[in-house]
């Protein structure tokens, strides 16, 4: 998924973001058991997610590319959290709504097609 946000108007500005692969359980979780719990929860979010999910770098999160506080940024609201460890539990749901740099002022800075740093890179590894 490419993830970039485009201001178009009097004038167009291009606010440049980043990009992350789709999920891929076999990929991102081989040790998962095909046949337990989370490997289902999964396949249910991808669902949910209209095949929209990916893995957060590092972590064992999944998120939704379609929803983020910024729109040029790849860290995701909400996702699940996989516990390898313990493939027949379900998995949790995680909020990741952490304040960054107030996303209002930031999401006006945006509209007004103001210079803006990114820092989208940064929060999805």
């Amino acid at each position: 998924f490419y993830v970039d946000a485009i201001r178009v108007g009097w004038t167009h500005k291009v606010y440049p973001g980043s990009s992350v692969p789709k999920l891929n359980v076999k990929r991102d979780f081989p040790s998962l058991p095909i046949k337990s719990v989370q490997f289902n929860d999964v396949q249910r979010f991808q669902w949910f997610t209209n095949q929209h999910a990916y893995k957060i770098k590092e972590q064992s999160l999944i998120g939704d590319i379609r929803y983020s506080m910024s729109p040029y940024s790849t860290a995701p609201m909400w996702g699940i959290t996989i516990t390898p460890d313990s493939p027949n539990i379900h998995v949790k749901f995680s909020s990741t709504r952490k304040s960054i740099e107030s996303p209002i002022k930031q999401f006006i800075k945006l509209l007004l097609g103001e210079n803006i740093v990114s820092r989208s890179s940064k929060l999805s590894q």
